[in-house]
């Protein structure tokens, strides 16, 4: 934008090669094949917003052979497109999603049925079919569309599978049913880590039904080729986890939660992505004394991360007008 005038066009080769030019570098261009139309000469400005319009534009002051021009102009687009593309990505706004799948129950009815296994197992798993799986797939992957996040953190991503004992088939893999949900949409995601929590298989009245509880991040596919770097990933279970047994529930393994981490480089900045998914309150814990410990251990690890944090997740706070039932609202803020 800046000009400086001279009295007469010298014929000289001007090498700007190497010369930073709005993030990227200029090609050498030689005056002797150029002849100046005015008696102007236009220095480029180093903070363009538009470099490929700017270099358009002091192409345009010179008097050149069309062919030469459209080589010029090509070889600069194609060397400070790139560049400028680049400078965008780095001041780009990541979106982050997260949502709870929900497994279609809260497995209450083993309880309620309990020491009847087999029907209480038949009657969760007439629950999560009701539910209709399938569609709340489909109409997820329609908000997905909608809201185009870049990274989305999902807990209870269930898997349902029904059978005989010991060799039962995917009935429902809410993972699967989400990634071609989204596929058919044209939107294109990849697992970045699914870490499975519990895999729990009990007799029904007919077979055996098996549940396998995931927390997973998902990542746009055409991300990281754009300059987003992602390392470091992680899972975690919480050390605090629900023993069935200690109420006298017997015949199932422990129930764990936990987190996952992964580092996220946009540009120049790098921040630490996390997900996680809390233990409820039950009837036997109303006001979350486990829930609270895997707080604890949750607030210990944002602690002891060195870089800013981006908290997902399920915390199982109250969802009903009113105080909260737990203290991890007040651990995890404070």
């Amino acid at each position: 934008s800046q000009r400086e005038r001279y009295r007469k066009p010298e014929r000289r080769d001007l090498n700007l090669a190497g010369t930073k030019y709005g993030g990227g570098r200029i090609l050498k261009i030689r005056e002797s094949k150029m002849e100046f139309r005015p008696q102007y000469r236009f220095r480029m400005s180093h903070g363009s917003t538009n470099p490929t319009k700017e270099v358009f534009t002091i192409m345009t002051r010179f008097r050149i052979p069309q062919k030469a021009l459209a080589a010029a102009v090509a070889a600069l687009v194609l060397c400070l497109g790139a560049s400028a593309a680049q400078g965008n990505e780095s001041k780009r706004v990541l979106k982050f999603m997260t949502r709870n799948m929900d497994a279609g129950t809260d497995l209450n009815l083993i309880f309620v049925y309990y020491p009847n296994i087999p029907r209480g197992v038949s009657e969760t798993l007439a629950q999560v079919i009701s539910t209709d799986i399938p569609s709340r797939a489909k109409r997820l992957a329609d908000e997905i569309r909608t809201n185009q996040p870049d990274f989305i953190a999902l807990q209870e991503v269930t898997t349902w599978r029904t059978g005989a004992c010991g060799s039962t088939t995917v009935l429902y893999d809410q993972l699967q049913l989400l990634l071609d949900a989204l596929a058919a949409r044209h939107m294109a995601y990849t697992p970045l880590v699914v870490d499975t929590l519990v895999t729990i298989e009990a007799p029904a009245l007919t077979g055996c039904v098996s549940y396998e509880d995931r927390n997973a991040l998902l990542v746009r596919a055409d991300l990281r080729p754009t300059g987003i770097e992602i390392s470091n990933v992680h899972t975690y279970h919480y050390a605090h986890y629900l023993d069935l047994g200690a109420i006298g529930v017997t015949g199932f393994p422990p129930i764990y939660h936990g987190y996952m981490y992964a580092d996220i480089k946009a540009g120049s900045d790098t921040f630490r992505l996390f997900n996680t998914h809390m233990e409820s309150t039950y009837f036997f814990d109303p006001t979350g004394l486990l829930q609270v410990a895997q707080a604890g251990e949750l607030v210990a690890a944002l602690n002891a991360t060195p870089l800013p944090v981006v908290l997902c997740g399920d915390f199982n706070s109250n969802a009903e007008p009113g105080p909260e039932q737990t203290a991890t609202d007040r651990k995890s803020v404070v």
